[in-house]
């Protein structure tokens, strides 16, 4: 409809800014007019914003009265903003304040009274929190840098609420507190050797009385290091030889300190030049070269593990600084395979035995092993197949047999007979997967275990003894049967 309008809007609404949530209020209030024949208008609200704080307000007393008094309130988390208040004669007050937790303390620019609270006021139209103040004690003193001079400085008081102070330009602060244990804590910053140093003093007191309480600040002390290394500086070496890198020391702490060098693991050498490094701190004279000859064993791996320098205080054992630096040994290779001609086992149906792969390059190598024979070894009336220890024995060729940098790894051949006897002979192959140049072939001759004679054990009930075999008795029983199998096989031929 057409005609001249006043548009107001109100409203609140909560808004999180830098990890904390505020409550706000939104308001606007502006003129529209709506022409004859208008079907749409863009009308834009330009809206002011303002904290939606809760209206705090209360009596602060002393001794039952309402008594004139400064009040601090101190923010101290859940988007509290600091803000102070007066009491009337009356002791009556109010302020506005943002929803979140509170230190407050409530003095008299006369007297000893007193009051020293935390709250945590909510968000809300108003809230009331009377302030109760009763009869303290001054609490006084001078706050001293490290050289005995005086010095200003911050101060926090700490009880179950916490008063933040300063001392003047000589040192001087004064404070009145109700009766109770509290935690004084001064600290400063200076600038020495061009950085920045943290000073502090701590003390607590049981104040029932005026006290006095110094605080002389000490440096607060912060020891650190850094080793740096280039890496250009890397080279490849043989198992057994050295190589020399310089490495640089930097005092990063603010106090001057010393530190000594070493190196890990314990199975390579090293020897720094100097062995031990002083610097000072701040922004010159903090940092040196050190050079350091380190030295690999004998047996050293193609992987041999991470290489660390350590910088340690001779001051502060605790304090350490370190740098992994880069070595590449050379790499060997070489492989052998054995049969440990003691491992043959026939256990009635197959001969196993237990082949040994040597690895005396310093890398691990991945394995292929392949019975090169097998037809001539099937024409002597053997089947021959390989497999791992414990597990089936089913080809010619076992791929993918992993045997670690100087050391072993075992694998299984079996043979079953179909017809041969001892004296085949097998030819087996072990080669690297990535260079046939890196390979072992072995001859090996099947050979059945012999049987050895012994004893028939005798076991039953009332039965605790071992018969002696009668070799004779058993050389008879076998012809017997031979005679009477040839008698059958003549008698059918007769037939």
């Amino acid at each position: 409809m057409p005609g001249n309008y006043t548009i107001t809007l109100t409203g609140t609404n909560s808004a999180a800014e830098s990890g904390v949530t505020r409550f706000y209020a939104y308001a606007f209030t502006g003129s529209l007019t709506v022409a004859p024949g208008a079907t749409d208008i863009a009308f834009d609200l330009v809206v002011s914003r303002s904290l939606d704080n809760t209206t705090v307000s209360g009596i602060v007393s002393f001794a039952g009265f309402g008594i004139d008094a400064t009040v601090t309130f101190t923010a101290r988390g859940g988007g509290a903003i600091t803000a102070s208040a007066s009491s009337g004669s009356d002791g009556s007050y109010t302020v506005g304040l943002a929803p979140g937790a509170y230190d407050v303390y409530a003095s008299r620019a006369l007297g000893s009274a007193v009051s020293f609270l935390q709250i945590t006021v909510p968000h809300a139209d108003a809230r009331t929190q009377d302030i109760p103040m009763a009869s303290g004690f001054v609490v006084s003193g001078v706050t001293t840098d490290a050289q005995g001079r005086r010095t200003s400085a911050s101060i926090t008081i700490q009880s179950t609420a916490s008063l933040d102070l300063t001392s003047d330009g000589s040192g001087l602060y004064s404070t009145v507190l109700p009766a109770g244990v509290y935690a004084i804590t001064a600290t400063k910053t200076a600038t020495e050797n061009g950085i920045s140093v943290s000073y502090q003093a701590t003390t607590s007191v049981a104040l029932q009385s005026d006290t006095v309480v110094n605080l002389a600040l000490e440096k607060i002390v912060s020891r650190s290091v850094i080793l740096t290394w280039d890496a250009s500086q890397r080279q490849t070496i043989a198992a057994g030889s050295s190589v020399t890198y310089t490495v640089v020391v930097r005092n990063t702490g603010n106090v001057a300190d010393t530190w000594s060098l070493s190196g890990r693991p314990t199975d390579w050498e090293f020897s720094f030049v100097p062995s031990t490094v002083s610097l000072n701190f701040g922004t010159s004279g903090t940092s040196a070269g050190v050079v350091v000859t380190l030295t690999s064993p004998a047996d050293a791996l193609v992987d041999h593990g991470t290489i660390t320098l350590v910088a340690t205080s001779t001051t502060d054992g605790t304090t350490q600084g370190s740098v992994d630096v880069q070595v590449d040994i050379l790499r060997t290779r070489g492989l052998s395979l054995t049969l440990d001609p003691t491992s043959g086992v026939f256990d009635g149906r197959f001969l196993n035995n237990t082949l040994t792969i040597t690895n005396s390059g310093n890398a691990a190598e991945t394995v292929d092993v392949e019975i090169t024979n097998p037809d001539d070894v099937a024409a002597n009336g053997w089947i021959a197949r390989l497999g791992l220890v414990g597990g089936p024995a089913s080809d010619v060729r076992l791929s993918g047999v992993t045997v670690p940098a100087n050391s072993t790894t075992q694998v299984r051949l079996q043979s079953q007979s179909s017809g041969g006897g001892s004296g085949a002979t097998v030819i087996i192959r072990a080669s690297a997967q990535d260079s046939m140049a890196v390979s072992s072939t072995g001859f090996f001759t099947l050979q059945m275990p012999a049987l050895a004679t012994g004893g028939i054990a005798v076991v039953g009930p009332e039965i605790a003894h071992e018969a002696p075999l009668n070799l004779q008795v058993v050389a008879a029983v076998v012809a017997a049967v031979a005679a009477v199998g040839t008698g059958l096989f003549l008698t059918r031929r007769r037939r």
